[in-house]
């Protein structure tokens, strides 16, 4: 019998859809995991986490409800590749000692993520990263809204950040 696996869906309680596709996912590897359930494989056990500090829910809720010219001129000042990469460095400051301690935790397998700001994120925590074949998939839905900046930030094969 093979060992359990363990996935965790990183997300984010800030709108978007990000937990509904969260969700999502994680219905779609259970039921896709009934199938090896019978071949006696356990299924893996699949975690869902928003790590961000409370602020982030709180500041979101305010700003998309109370003052959506902050909202934009928010997004509008992150949608360059500088600014963006700037932001996630600082946002991995911020996350990082909860990704760690949520990492030794769930000790996962495969990291999912719903939210773009911790695809970076995980990669750049104090931790040693997962082997290549584990690494983070950030999944997007992406709306009618531009797409700002923040949400393409990966790492090349050399290390360096790329927009």
């Amino acid at each position: 019998m093979s060992n359990q696996k363990n996935i965790l869906i990183l997300t984010s309680q800030t709108g978007g859809g990000h937990i509904s596709l969260a969700e999502a996912l994680r219905d779609l590897l259970e039921s896709g995991m009934q199938a090896e359930d019978s071949k006696n494989i356990k299924n893996p056990t699949i975690t869902i986490v928003d790590p961000q500090p409370a602020f982030f829910h709180l500041h979101y809720r305010m700003v998309s409800r109370y003052a959506l010219s902050l909202w934009a001129a928010e997004f509008r000042f992150l949608d360059t590749p500088g600014r963006a990469l700037l932001a996630h460095r600082l946002f991995t400051q911020l996350v990082c000692q909860r990704l760690n301690t949520l990492l030794d935790q769930v000790q996962p397998d495969l990291i999912i993520t719903t939210y773009p700001f911790l695809s970076f994120e995980i990669r750049h925590t104090s931790k040693p990263l997962l082997p290549a074949s584990h690494l983070t998939a950030c999944i997007l839905s992406v709306g009618p809204c531009a797409l700002n900046s923040s949400a393409l930030t990966f790492r090349t094969r050399r290390g360096e950040e790329k927009h």
